[in-house]
C-alpha cells in the first residue's frame, strides 16, 4: 500500500553512454566526475558500443561510480551480447572479431545481476514490472523495456508492425506479441530504450522515429516519468498535460521546456507534477549524433508515493 502524499525523490538519469566514462572533476566537459548524488539512478540502455567485454567493464565502472541507493539499468540495441538469441544469429554484423560462448554471454549478464552488482545497488531489467521501496519510504512501480523498433538489425529489436506494449490491438494491421504489456495504471516510472512516437524522437533529418505502440501505452498508463534515449540528437525534456475532450478525443498539450542547466547536470523540478494528468519525458542520451559525450546527465526531483508497510522490493 502507498500514501499518495508522497516523498520527494531525486533521480539521476543517463542513457546512451556507450561505455564512455566521465571526464576529470576539473575538466571543462559536461559529462564529468563526480556525477550528482541521487536517490535513484536510471540508465536507459546502450551501455556499450557493441557489447564487448572491456566495454561492459567500463559501463559498470560508470554505474558503480554513481552515488545512489538504487541503480536501475536496462540494455539497449548496442548491447549485443546481452541479447543472447540475437547475438547467436546476428552478432557478427556489429561485433566482428569475437565469437563469445554461451558461458561468456552469461558472465556478461552476471556483471549486472550478480552479487557484486547487487551490493552496488544495481537492478538489471530487460522487460517487465517491479516495485521498489527506498530507505526514505518512497515506494514506486517501474515498467522497463529494452526493446525498440528494429533499425539496421541491432539487438532488442522488433518490427514496427509488432505491438509489445498493449494487450489489445489498435487496428487489424498491427500484430501483438505483448508478453509483458504496460499496465493500465499504477506505473510511476517508465524506462524504455526507445522513445514513444512524436516525443523527443526527431532525427537529424527531421523524421519522427518513435514507436506508435509505445505512445499508445504511455497515453493509457500516464506515468509520472518516462525515461529513454536511443535518438541522440533528440536529447532533452518535455512535460505534457493529458486531457480528454467532451467527445472522448485525446488532446495533449505541452507547457514547454522547463529546465535549469548547470555544468554538472540538466535539472528539472517535477515536484508539482500531477500524477494521472501530467507526465515528464526525458531523452537522456549522453552522446550526440557523432558519439561525443556532449549532453548533460539529467537530475529530476519528483514526488513518489510513500509506502505503508511492505518490503524493500517485489517483482511481478
Amino acid at each position: 500500500m502507498t500514501d499518495e502524499a508522497g516523498v520527494k525523490t531525486r533521480v539521476l538519469i543517463l542513457s546512451d553512454t556507450h561505455c564512455a566514462l566521465p571526464g576529470a572533476a576539473h575538466s571543462r566537459e559536461v559529462f564529468r566526475w563526480p556525477l550528482p548524488k541521487a536517490d535513484v539512478l536510471l540508465h536507459a540502455g546502450d551501455l556499450t558500443m557493441n557489447g564487448k567485454g572491456d566495454q561492459h567493464q567500463r559501463a559498470l565502472e560508470l554505474i558503480k561510480g554513481c552515488d545512489a541507493e538504487l541503480k536501475i539499468v536496462i540494455p539497449g540495441n548496442h548491447d549485443l551480447t546481452l541479447d543472447k538469441p540475437y547475438y547467436h544469429e546476428f552478432g557478427s554484423l556489429h561485433c566482428r572479431g569475437e565469437n563469445y560462448s554461451d558461458e561468456t554471454l552469461n558472465e556478461f549478464e552476471a556483471m549486472y545481476t550478480g552479487e557484486t552488482a547487487q551490493e552496488a545497488g544495481i537492478v538489471y531489467m530487460v522487460e517487465g514490472v517491479r516495485i521498489f521501496t527506498l530507505r526514505s519510504g518512497a515506494r514506486f512501480t517501474v515498467y522497463a523495456s529494452a526493446y525498440q523498433p528494429e533499425f539496421c538489425n541491432w539487438a532488442f529489436g522488433y518490427s514496427r508492425e509488432q505491438d509489445r506494449f498493449n494487450k489489445t490491438l489498435e487496428d487489424t494491421v498491427t500484430l501483438t506479441n505483448a508478453e509483458n504489456p504496460v499496465p493500465d495504471a499504477g506505473v510511476d516510472i517508465l524506462i524504455t530504450h526507445g522513445p514513444p512516437a512524436h516525443i523527443l524522437d526527431k532525427t537529424y533529418s527531421g523524421e519522427d522515429v518513435g514507436c506508435v505502440h509505445l505512445r499508445r501505452a504511455v497515453e493509457r498508463c500516464k506515468p509520472r516519468l518516462h525515461v529513454f534515449g536511443h535518438i541522440h540528437e533528440a536529447a532533452g525534456a518535455m512535460r505534457k498535460h493529458w486531457f480528454v475532450s467532451n467527445n472522448g478525443e485525446k488532446i495533449i498539450e505541452s507547457p514547454g521546456h522547463q529546465e535549469v542547466v548547470d555544468r554538472m547536470s540538466a535539472y528539472y523540478d517535477a515536484t508539482d507534477l500531477k500524477h494521472g494528468s501530467e507526465s515528464l519525458f526525458i531523452n537522456a542520451s549522453i552522446m550526440d549524433l557523432l558519439y561525443r559525450p556532449s549532453h548533460n546527465p539529467w537530475l529530476v526531483d519528483l514526488m513518489l508515493p510513500r509506502a505503508i508497510g511492505g518490503g524493500r522490493e517485489s517483482a511481478s
